[in-house]
């Protein structure tokens, strides 16, 4: 399927059939498929499940249109509705940030390498939301900040190096191997010397 022919196929899919769209626009990727999911997701009436789906395929499409739209879900908190999906599927249901959102942000990085340098401010909001709620949230923001391709991202995330949780500071390790670690040295020199959380 041609990009060009993206909005004639988004008009002409069966309700019956929208899965599939979803999932054939991501894989399309680039920014008239991003254009085609944010334009279904602004639909009023969107069920949570659809929600979801139009969230994951947004980022999937690696297009920088969708980074965005993409964050500002992200600090939404879900429906309840969504909330209880996520519960029966055994995932993290915090309402603090929209878990489908995440979804879309790691695909997005997955596909496109980076988040960019302009995404840093709004993913440490995403981070200081995410902390005390839930953890499996915080290893992914934290992840996520690794990938922004900006060197201060580092700052960000080395106070996580102490905090209580052994599996959040195994996150914090994992996300400054992604970056430039320029500007945090004394951070994780206190880090190593403690041996410890503080």
């Amino acid at each position: 399927v041609g990009r060009s022919r993206i909005p004639a196929l988004v008009a002409s899919v069966p309700a019956d059939l929208e899965t599939e769209l979803l999932a054939l626009l991501g894989a399309l990727g680039g920014d008239e498929a991003a254009r085609a999911l944010l334009r279904r997701l602004e639909r009023p009436g969107v069920a949570p499940s659809a929600r979801s789906l139009v969230l994951t395929a947004l980022g999937e499409t690696g297009s920088r249109e969708a980074l965005l739209p993409l964050l500002s879900h992200a600090v939404a908190a879900p429906a309840p509705a969504a909330q209880r999906v996520l519960a029966r599927g055994g995932e993290c249901a915090s309402p603090r940030l929209d878990q489908a959102a995440l979804d879309g942000l790691a695909a997005l990085a997955e596909r496109a390498g980076t988040l960019g340098p302009e995404s840093l401010d709004l993913l440490v909001g995403l981070r200081d939301r995410a902390a005390g709620g839930c953890e499996r949230q915080s290893v992914e923001v934290l992840a996520l900040l690794g990938r922004t391709g900006n060197a201060r991202a580092a700052a960000a995330i080395a106070p996580t190096l102490r905090a209580p949780s052994a599996t959040l500071r195994a996150a914090a390790a994992r996300s400054l191997a992604a970056t430039d670690l320029a500007g945090v040295e004394a951070e994780l020199v206190v880090s190593l010397r403690d041996g410890a959380p503080a």
